[in-house]
């Protein structure tokens, strides 16, 4: 009995209360662990994905097995419906959609359980390059989407957006979304938790366009049951839910293991690695397991989705979802039910272990209130300091507006005096009016309304210190129902303030200087949305930011061509890879283009995610433009110089092609004298004698290409000149352009410089060529004309008298009426960019001025253009040409010295001289013609070549003679010569003569020499 006695003081109540109670919790697990487990079946509403990863988990990690659940879950076959086969007796759950409510409404008994994803995964997807980025844009474009319940979040999208039927085409759901890919459709219904994946693996980027952002936010994977399932196994229904949420929890909290799981023993559809994350990213992001409990449902919601569902017409007006949202009640465990079996066997035992752990109980309640009180006082010390480190203090004020508590750390924020009794009037005292009135109106709107009150106000405490607080409180509700307290804290703000000011500060510094700043600061989303820009970009676009912000960037603004390598560079700078110093064009609202010189960086938030893109952009348009004008002077003064080496090539060549031309024309002058009488050898004489002289006209032509050609303006009859010239304006022509000439037989000679006037005509032709692209007719017309007063009253440039008159004349496009004005200023041109200088009709208008004439060009667009241009006729060079044709040529006993390093030249000279009765003398060159002229004192005349070997050429021959012989007359003959600048050039250098020349021409310039005194 001792021993007894002693086990039982030894012995602790509340280890028996213990033993007890697990013993009693035991019983439910024996319980369900000894029976057997009930079969259920889960229809999902699609294929083996991710989408259902939870349900997986749940079975995989043995939560159904716990539950007492053996659960069999079955993907979806396309022939019914989730909801219809668990309707129809063919599955216990079914993971559906929000079309329960529509079941609902016709009668169904279907019962939602939870909402695992809180928004829609259904929307629409679209290609990125589509330039769709609303449900505006679906405006005439296809769009796939059904008709039926399924789509009816889709539907009521465009209803919000004013999209009608009408608006677009209507195309069956394929499900495919290769049907966007192939262009079989521009808008496609997708789930956004893996479709887009599998576009872009395709290359192509997409976009979705989202019910939500339209206001239509419906649930999605809502997990659902039938009454009879609920009414006749509650419990099991309980448990299956909890499982599978706690399948859902584990899942999304091991999302790796989910994947693999999944690819072991799920994949039907043979998805990646890759597309499963993809899919458990999205899937996350539409359950929002951080901010919601997984499967909460809002009964407010569901009836927002059957408002809308009754907008579209799938319910009627004022059908009733009542009984849709599960209620879900505790469950039986067996151990009761093993009780009530049992009750009466065990009511006395039960009744005395209830005794024993109520006494124990009273015995803990007892140490724990001595224990809390302790805690209490240690966790309110502890809140002291914290409040004092944090510079915090807390208040109560009643419902009368009595204050009725501060802490030590309100006094001292306030800067009181702790011996001062808290109040209304002490507040005042360090507010201003109109803070003390704000103060009290949001103290008062808490007490009535039970709403936060919260408000920042500036102190101004005794001491002199301004300090700002924030005060913060919530009301206290009494057993009325109403607010009869306030609770609240009052915390020392003022280096938050002066940090806000100063951040403010540096905003408006910053904003300042991109508003007033001369380059472009431009910022895009990550999408390539514009979300904002400065005042200068503006000024440069023409756009206000208003009228594009939120739009796609480079459908905007960049040039259709240049669109694709823009956006690739735009994927780059938003990965952070260096895309600085880009230049691309950006088009204008005026449809103008400006070259812009970008410079990157990406914008990132708190946690380092790249948000957006910052672009820097500088106009450089007058840049480049200056630069290639650079290029083009550069490209001018190029060809200018080369046109100077080629004259400079061309003089020398037509120096001793000359001195040929006049070695054969000089012999076959002499020629002639000799076969006088012997007609077929004078025919080969003048057909010899005109092919020398056409070679003479040519090598003059090339003269034309030296700037230093002696050749002067002479009198010629342009009908030759452009006779001459007619093959190559013809070559120069295309062959649907027909050329005509009507050229005056008996036309006056004018005084011009041939190459002048035949650049002048090639100008003309090549611009009516120009202006007559398929094709047309070229007219050129020669005639003579006489203006009087009156036909020159509105031409103050010309004097009365007779013109030679040469047309131009075209059935081309013609030149509009405000380019006419602007035809003869340099550089002008309509043609593009490296294919005309307009350099041309100024050239021409230069040349007619030169020598006194006029051009009037006439036009009208669609009918052609005329080029109407007057000579003045040269009838001094007439008489001239008489004279020299009635010339006396024969000697007076003259002596003459002839000096040409060609020998043969010299001697055809010779024997032409000889021929009329002079005396002559040769030379070889310089120095021998000083010795002859040192020898024969007796020479009249020395008929000298310009450029001769020896050193010594003809204008300083004729200087040296001239000093030695004052009373020498002096001839200078010359091919070519560049020593225009030679001091004797003004006295010999006009008058000298153009090699080749005619006998003729030499005897008679001879002869005018000998007979000027």
């Amino acid at each position: 009995m001792q021993a007894r006695k002693r086990s039982l003081c030894i012995f602790r109540p509340g280890r028996l209360a213990s033993t007890l109670l697990a013993l009693v919790c035991l019983l439910p697990t024996i319980s369900i662990a000894e029976s057997k487990l009930e079969q259920i079946t889960l229809q999902l509403k699609w294929k083996h994905q991710y989408q259902f990863a939870g349900y997986y988990m749940a079975l995989e990690k043995g939560f159904y097995k716990e539950a007492g659940l053996d659960v069999i879950i079955r993907p979806h076959t396309g022939k019914k419906s989730p909801a219809e086969t668990m309707l129809a007796g063919e599955a216990d759950f079914a993971v559906t959609g929000s079309d329960v409510v529509i079941h609902r409404t016709k009668g169904a008994p279907v019962v939602a359980l939870g909402a695992i994803f809180q928004h829609s995964a259904y929307g629409f997807l679209v290609r990125a390059d589509s330039g769709i980025t609303s449900v505006k844009d679906f405006i005439g474009r296809r769009v796939m989407m059904g008709t039926g319940s399924q789509d009816a979040a889709l539907q009521a999208t465009l209803k919000r957006a004013g999209i009608r039927p009408s608006d677009f085409t209507q195309l069956p759901s394929s499900f495919d979304v290769n049907s966007l890919l192939r262009g079989e459709t521009d808008v496609f219904n997708a789930y956004v938790t893996d479709q887009r994946y599998r576009m872009e693996q395709a290359g192509v980027q997409g976009r979705h366009i989202l019910p939500i952002n339209y206001g239509v936010d419906f649930y999605g994977d809502i997990l659902a049951t039938t009454e009879n399932e609920i009414r006749q196994h509650p419990e099991r229904t309980q448990r299956f839910l909890q499982a599978s949420l706690k399948g859902w929890e584990y899942a999304l909290a091991h999302q790796d293991e989910a994947i693999d799981t999944i690819l072991k023993k799920y994949n039907t559809q043979n998805m990646s690695y890759r597309h499963l994350v993809y899919e458990a990213h999205t899937t996350r992001e539409l359950i929002q397991p951080l901010l919601i409990a997984i499967g909460h449902m809002n009964p407010a919601r569901w009836e927002q989705i059957r408002s809308t569902l009754e907008e579209l017409g799938f319910v009627d007006a004022g059908s009733s979802i009542e009984g849709l949202i599960y209620k879900s009640k505790p469950p039986v465990n067996p151990w009761v039910r093993w009780i009530a079996d049992h009750g009466i066997s065990l009511g006395i035992g039960t009744l005395v272990v209830y005794i024993l752990i109520l006494l124990l109980l009273l015995l803990k309640v007892h140490r724990q209130y001595r224990d809390r009180t302790a805690e209490l006082a240690e966790s309110e010390k502890q809140l002291r300091g914290a409040q004092e480190y944090a510079n915090i203090g807390h208040w109560i004020l009643r419902k009368d507006f009595c204050v009725d508590y501060w802490s030590d750390q309100v006094y001292r924020i306030l800067g009181l005096d702790p011996s001062i009794q808290p109040s209304h009037e002490v507040i005042k005292g360090l507010l201003s009016e109109e803070d003390f009135i704000e103060f009290q109106q949001s103290l008062s709107n808490s007490m009535n309304t039970g709403e936060e009150h919260w408000i920042e106000y500036l102190v101004h405490r005794p001491d002199g210190i301004e300090r700002w607080v924030e005060c913060r409180g919530r009301p206290t509700i009494g057993p009325d129902g109403k607010p009869e307290k306030i609770t609240g804290f009052v915390q020392d703000i003022t280096e938050r303030k002066q940090a806000e000011k100063e951040l403010r500060t540096e905003r408006d510094f910053a904003e300042n200087l991109i508003n007033l700043a001369q380059v472009i600061v431009l910022v895009l989303d990550t999408e390539g949305k514009i979300e904002r820009f400065n005042p200068y970009m503006e000024e440069v676009s023409g756009y206000s930011l208003d009228e594009v912000k939120g739009k796609d960037w480079f459908s905007i603004f960049v040039p259709t061509s240049m669109q694709k390598v823009t956006r690739d560079l735009f994927q780059l700078a938003i990965t952070n890879i260096n895309t600085k110093g880009n230049i691309n064009k950006i088009i204008t609202k005026d449809g103008n283009q400006r070259d812009i010189e970008w410079y990157d960086k990406t914008i990132t938030d708190a946690a380092g995610k790249t948000i957006g893109l910052l672009a820097i952009g500088q106009d450089i348009t007058q840049r480049i433009q200056a630069e290639k004008e650079q290029q083009r002077l550069q490209s001018d003064l190029q060809r200018i110089q080369k046109m100077e080496a080629i004259g400079q090539l061309t003089g020398g060549v037509a120096h001793d092609f000359n001195n040929l031309l006049g070695i054969i024309i000089g012999n076959l002058d002499i020629l002639k004298h000799e076969v006088i009488g012997n007609g077929p050898a004078m025919r080969h004489c003048e057909s010899a004698l005109r092919a020398a002289l056409r070679g003479s006209d040519l090598t003059k032509r090339l003269l034309t290409f030296s700037s230093d050609s002696p050749q002067e303006a002479t009198p010629h009859n342009i009908n030759y000149l452009i006779s001459d010239i007619l093959n190559m304006i013809e070559r120069s022509l295309t062959a649907s352009i027909k050329v005509e000439t009507k050229l005056e037989d008996e036309l006056w000679l004018t005084t011009v410089n041939a190459g002048e006037l035949e650049d002048s005509l090639i100008n003309l032709t090549i611009n009516a060529r120009d202006a007559m692209p398929y094709g047309g007719q070229l007219n050129i017309e020669t005639t003579n004309t006489t203006l009087d007063q009156e036909n020159i009253r509105d031409l103050p440039e010309l004097k009365a008298g007779e013109y030679v008159e040469l047309i131009v004349r075209d059935n081309g496009s013609g030149i509009p009426e405000d380019i006419l004005e602007r035809i003869y200023e340099p550089f002008f041109t309509t043609k593009p960019q490296g294919q005309g200088t307009g350099l041309g009709l100024s050239m021409v208008h230069g040349f007619i001025q030169k020598v006194n004439g006029h051009i009037d060009i006439t036009s009208e667009p669609g009918k052609g253009t005329a080029v109407r241009i007057l000579l003045p006729r040269s009838t001094t060079a007439e008489q001239a040409a008489a004279k020299l044709a009635h010339a006396t040529s024969t000697s007076k006993n003259e002596t003459i010295l002839v000096v040409d390093d060609e020998y043969d030249l010299a001697l055809s000279t010779k024997v032409s001289l000889n021929r009329l009765g002079y005396k002559v003398l040769t030379a070889n060159n310089a120095t021998e013609a000083l010795r002859l002229l040192q020898n024969n004192q007796n020479i009249d005349l020395m008929f000298s070549d310009v450029i001769m070997s020896g050193g010594m050429n003809g204008f300083d021959l004729a200087k040296e003679a001239k000093r030695q012989y004052p009373n020498l007359k002096i001839l200078l003959a010359s091919g070519f010569t560049q020593d225009k600048d030679h001091e004797l050039f003004e006295e010999y250098g006009k008058g000298m003569l153009a090699k080749p020349y005619r006998s003729n021409e030499m005897t008679a310039k001879i002869r005018e020499l000998l007979d000027r005194r």
